[in-house]
């Protein structure tokens, strides 16, 4: 014959079960069921993604919900895309329907435009096309800060402390690149140029 003890431990058993089945289920046992969307703002990793710009909309909403996100860019920036993990989306104003939990990051590029019109000095590449070494043309006595490097997806590849070359890219794969000068007394310029043709 069972004991009190062993009875109330088998009739707890399935209630234990339920409550975690509630706490595990993404639906709502009653009312409405209350979503995070976690909004953030995100440039190339070298440099900080505050000083590219802002987002507002991120909080706690009831399911159902109808809500606008948005991104501003500070001057300098563009706004290139919202990214979500399946698709981006190009407009910086975005309407959304709450359902789940969301996490958009918002894209930002620097504004070549702007940066060309402020840099200090007007310099190039030569050669462009290059297939070992580069120099940098009119740089004269500015003073440079630091001559980066970047893919086409904004990946730092190169580093250099100095606007003096020659500056090598013998180990850059063929393709298109952007150099990028940082002046110490003013705003970065940049440039595309094309290795190993």
């Amino acid at each position: 014959m069972e004991t009190g003890e062993k009875r109330r431990r088998i009739r707890m058993k399935p209630v234990l079960l339920g409550m975690l089945a509630m706490l595990l289920t993404s639906e709502p046992v009653s009312g409405k069921h209350s979503f995070y969307v976690k909004l953030e703002p995100q440039a190339r990793k070298a440099l900080p993604a505050m000083k590219a710009g802002t987002v507002r909309g991120a909080g706690v909403y009831e399911s159902g919900s109808t809500i606008v996100i948005t991104a501003t860019a500070n001057p300098g920036w563009v706004f290139k895309s919202w990214e979500t993990g399946l698709r981006p989306y190009t407009s910086d104003t975005l309407e959304v329907v709450i359902t789940q939990d969301l996490h958009y990051t918002a894209q930002f590029k620097p504004d070549d435009a702007a940066l060309e019109a402020s840099a200090p000095v007007s310099w190039r590449v030569v050669p462009n096309p290059v297939r070992t070494e580069i120099f940098i043309e009119g740089l004269g006595e500015a003073d440079v800060e630091r001559v980066l490097l970047y893919d086409m997806q904004s990946r730092l590849l190169h580093a250099w402390e100095s606007g003096s070359g020659p500056f090598s890219v013998e180990d850059v794969p063929a393709g298109m690149y952007v150099l990028e000068v940082r002046f110490a007394n003013g705003p970065s310029s940049r440039q595309k140029i094309v290795v190993g043709y």
